[in-house]
């Protein structure tokens, strides 16, 4: 029997859901394990030992670089906790997906002198290259950059690729110095301009790595610069761009007063649409308008990102995420929303939201410097159609006229395993609310569920802190899927806790 390794996610860098990572003998991952959130097993129960499929890897500066990637479709089999048994290895249909050379770098250093060819940390370019290459990876190191176009053609699914060279991940050593890894890389825009955004990315297929610590940095001082980054059709057809990531970066706006214009985080132009979008790891904060605006956006993750202060008044509305034309299945998760004001915490549009993790307060500052100072109207979820899913969350002192949820329909919205504390006015609409926690909010509707637990005593580490670790155990929530069982922390929930944190035996 041969055991194949299957990635079985549908975001991330290296891999695609579906990607074969390895090929082993039978037994092989039994003994030594895998991740069942992150991998599965295709078992082919009849296949010999010389007829093995496995991907080619090639040793490159010391690297295992794998070169070929191949992929099967996942879905036309049933799994048993994460392992499926199939006996024609013909249904596997392998498909080879793309060759990529991850050994093709290029190196750029702001302290660099012009005329460099980038093809070493001795060379290399001082700016971003205006025309980028398919399949590249663009290390940068710690300095001040430029604003950017990305207008790089596409060619299939090959992903430009731009990274924050550290200590341990820097490509080459030739020319290398330490220092090149320490701090941030940071692209920025000062004072009065003519640049709508500090990255314009206005084709697919992109990957922005900041790698740890927010190792790229985007920044402006000035309300000319509509948006930090940008996802935009140049040729304004309402095109929709697949594939682009943004993680471990840092995203800082002017600041929250937005009297002179406003201003934006991460946008998704509304000429233009977002297919299997990602934003993760981010620090997004005093935007003084809208965090992250979606246009025409499906298939999109923004996971285990700080995202803290902005601004919305009367005139110009700020929220944490807005969205607009149809945006359907976008997961956001195990995120930290701090101080955000507006409508709501999350304005969808489209069907099959899932919010999950989340902890979502206002500090004992709020409203903050520039700040409006009205809280939120509809809580940390409104707007979207129908199916959408609002689980394990923790809400703690959320000012404004309702710090729960306010959907359009009835459609099959579900409310779960929510804590919702010290809050100054609770309301539910068009939902079904159950097995959700309420302690000490000032004017708060008990939804009809019958396993609704009202408790009278605080229950959080050191809330005045921001620390919301509970110090006992709620209620049991109710049973849900195994991928709302990740605390926020990436630690497995053992006792159905719920809200945004698994107990962990402090009291």
């Amino acid at each position: 029997m041969a055991e194949y390794l299957i990635y079985n996610r549908d975001y991330e860098t290296a891999y695609k859901k579906g990607d074969i990572i390895e090929v082993r003998e039978d037994g092989y991952f039994d003994k030594h394990g895998f991740n069942k959130n992150a991998f599965s097993l295709i078992c082919i129960e009849k296949q010999k030992k010389e007829e093995y499929y496995s991907s080619t890897l090639y040793k490159i500066n010391g690297q295992m670089i794998n070169k070929r990637r191949f992929n099967i479709d996942t879905s036309k089999f049933v799994f048993t906790d994460s392992v499926c048994h199939e006996k024609d290895f013909n249904k596997l249909d392998i498909v080879e997906r793309f060759i990529l050379d991850t050994s093709i770098t290029r190196y750029i250093c702001d302290q660099a002198f012009k005329g460099g060819d980038g093809l070493s940390w001795s060379t290399a370019f001082n700016v971003l290259p205006d025309n980028l290459e398919r399949g590249f990876t663009y290390y940068i190191s710690t300095g001040i950059y430029k604003s950017k176009i990305f207008n790089d053609a596409e060619i299939g699914e090959a992903i430009i690729t731009i990274k924050k060279a550290t200590k341990i991940d820097h490509g080459t050593d030739t020319g290398w110095k330490d220092v090149y890894g320490e701090g941030q890389a940071i692209f920025q825009v000062l004072d009065s301009s003519f640049d709508l955004a500090i990255f314009d990315i206005r084709q697919g297929y992109y990957v922005i790595d900041g790698v740890i610590n927010n190792g790229i940095k985007f920044y402006t001082n000035t309300s000319d610069v509509d948006y930090l980054i940008g996802i935009v059709d140049g040729e304004y057809l309402g095109r929709k761009l697949y594939n682009i990531e943004i993680k471990n970066c840092e995203l800082e706006h002017k600041g929250c007063n937005n009297t002179d214009g406003g201003g934006r985080g991460f946008q998704v132009h509304s000429q233009a649409g977002l297919e299997n979008g990602l934003i993760k790891n981010c620090y997004i904060h005093d935007i003084p308008g809208i965090s992250i605006y979606f246009y025409n956006t499906n298939n999109t993750i923004v996971e285990s990102c700080y995202i803290a202060r902005n601004r919305s008044d009367p005139v110009s509305h700020g929220e944490g995420i807005q969205s607009g034309g149809s945006c359907d299945n976008i997961t956001i998760k195990n995120n930290t929303w701090e101080d955000i004001e507006g409508t709501a915490i999350i304005v969808g549009r489209g069907i099959n939201w899932k919010i999950y993790g989340n902890l979502c307060y206002h500090t004992l500052n709020y409203p903050n410097e520039g700040q409006y100072g009205d809280g939120i109207s509809m809580g940390i979820l409104t707007n979207p159609i129908g199916g959408n899913r609002v689980f394990n969350n923790t809400i703690y002192n959320l000012k404004g006229i309702n710090g729960a949820v306010n959907f359009n329909e009835t459609l099959n919205n579900l409310v779960y395993n929510n804590m919702f504390v010290s809050c100054q006015r609770l309301r539910f609409i068009s939902c079904l609310a159950d097995y959700n926690y309420f302690y000490d909010n000032e004017d708060e509707l008990i939804p009809s569920g019958d396993n609704n637990q009202i408790d009278f005593s605080n229950i959080f580490e050191d809330p005045d802190n921001n620390k919301f670790y509970p110090l006992r155990q709620t209620n049991k929530g109710i049973i849900l899927d195994k991928e709302y069982y990740i605390d926020k922390d990436g630690i497995e929930k053992e006792f159905n806790t719920i809200g945004a944190y698994e107990y962990r035996g402090l009291a």
